[in-house]
């Protein structure tokens, strides 16, 4: 029984550390996420909204996207580090609107 204790013991501590890992680095994961309101000039209906969110959408790093015909913005939550407001921006130019960082 000793030896099957003193095997038993490495094994839990280490999948309690592992498991204490994991959980600290879903957390980090959300503390690094962050969102940014992109002003979007020349949307004119739905089909303008959806190719928006669709190419930001398929940007990696990029989380959500809600695109307000509306309001004229677009607000996209994305992880950082793995894009910035550049590169948002910049997806939606090539799409023929003008975007820009919506001033705070």
């Amino acid at each position: 029984r000793s030896v099957m204790n003193e095997i038993r013991f490495p094994i839990v501590v280490g999948l309690l550390v592992a498991a204490a890992f994991l959980l600290s680095s879903i957390g980090c994961k959300e503390a690094r996420e962050r969102t940014v309101v992109l002003d979007v000039a020349g949307m004119t209906c739905q089909s303008c909204v959806e190719g928006i969110t669709d190419a930001l959408k398929q940007i990696e790093g990029v989380r959500r996207v809600e695109v307000s015909l509306e309001k004229k913005r677009a607000t996209v939550t994305f992880v950082e580090g793995t894009v910035d407001s550049k590169r948002l921006i910049a997806a939606i130019v090539k799409l023929g609107y003008r975007a820009s960082l919506r001033a705070k």
